[in-house]
């Protein structure tokens, strides 16, 4: 599957990274990633490096327990 993602800071979610994509059907999803000093805190799991959070999203994406995940959260 072809996505495209983005991540962005924006000052109303201050220390929160955002995950914005489009699902295969069209549907855009953000999801927030909380910024702290062991690293970056995304679906419960603590990632050292942007490269390590971009690989956990793109092994996970279509994983159904990511997709229960993403209709649970909510916005900080």
């Amino acid at each position: 599957v072809d996505y495209q993602y983005f991540f962005a800071f924006i000052t109303t979610y201050p220390q929160y990274c955002v995950l914005g994509y489009f699902t295969p059907a069209n549907k855009f999803i953000r999801e927030f990633i909380k910024v702290k000093n062991k690293g970056y805190y995304f679906h419960e799991k603590y990632f050292g490096g942007m490269n390590q959070l971009v690989g956990y999203f793109k092994d996970n994406y279509n994983d159904i327990l990511y997709r229960k995940y993403t209709k649970k959260a909510k916005s900080p």
